[in-house]
């Protein structure tokens, strides 16, 4: 790498620095400042349709509110959304408007189809990333295997998976490891939630049914011990043809489709 070393003398320094000196004293203020970017931003929307995306920035766990702004179907620039509970814009969201076209964005997961460390991956589609992750945890829970700070567990009482948010960090690795789209984010708290949540759990504690086989008009849905025999879903399922969801991804499912009789 080549080095540069600038020699520069006294009365040269002296000059420049009074040259900076008299340049500081022309007022330029921030209005000066916004008349130059507001134009730029006008050009943007006069030159095709304009999109506001309300969304959160993900690039870190305090997922700020940020709104995107799109022409033609292009990022323009990114702003903090306004009212949203942590407002913010930092470099990393104020740097999608680089990093959506970036050409070293992935946009696709990516499958090793060579030996470690040598780099080479081949683009998969979400479906096939999505079921290879979840067959390769085992046949627990994939939200469990995939929790770094054990925040995911099966409660010991109810053999239900539960949340332990002293715990969990919201890293979303249990939201992207389920297969079953049952757990996301809540968009108030930015933590994790999951179907069979606070409020069912404490109706179960209580001996009630979760809300969804409670409301259920048609009642479709139903809840109870698989292991006891005698229980009212323990007989629907003996006495009906049933599946098991993605079965083949071998997590020992327990939600049961009923697809005749029951």
């Amino acid at each position: 790498m080549r080095e540069l070393t600038l020699r520069i003398s006294r009365r040269d320094f002296v000059k420049i620095a009074g040259t900076a000196l008299v340049l500081s004293s022309i007022p330029v203020s921030i209005s000066v400042v916004s008349g130059i970017r507001q134009p730029s931003v006008s050009r943007l929307e006069a030159i095709g349709s304009r999109e506001v995306v309300r969304t959160f920035c993900s690039m870190c766990g305090a997922l700020c509110g940020i709104q995107v702004i799109k022409v033609d179907g292009r990022i323009a620039y990114v702003e903090p959304l306004d009212g949203h509970p942590q407002r913010g814009l930092c470099g990393r969201s104020a740097s999608t408007v680089w990093l959506w076209d970036s050409p070293l964005r992935l946009r696709k997961p990516l499958k090793r189809v060579g030996e470690r460390g040598e780099a080479r991956f081949q683009e998969v589609d979400w479906d096939t990333a999505l079921n290879e992750i979840a067959a390769k945890l085992s046949d627990n829970a994939p939200c469990v295997k995939a929790c770094p700070t054990k925040a995911s567990h099966y409660d010991p009482k109810t053999g239900l998976v539960t949340i332990d948010y002293r715990l969990c960090i919201g890293c979303k690795a249990c939201v992207v490891a389920c297969p079953y789209g049952a757990r996301w984010m809540d968009p108030e708290s930015h933590m994790p939630n999951k179907c069979l949540g606070p409020e069912c759990e404490r109706r179960i504690e209580n001996g009630l049914k979760p809300v969804c086989v409670t409301v259920c008009p048609a009642n479709a849905r139903d809840f109870g011990d698989l292991d006891d025999p005698e229980s009212s879903i323990s007989r629907r399922v003996r006495e009906s043809t049933t599946i098991r969801l993605r079965e083949e991804l071998g997590t020992k499912p327990r939600n049961v489709v009923v697809l005749r009789g029951g």
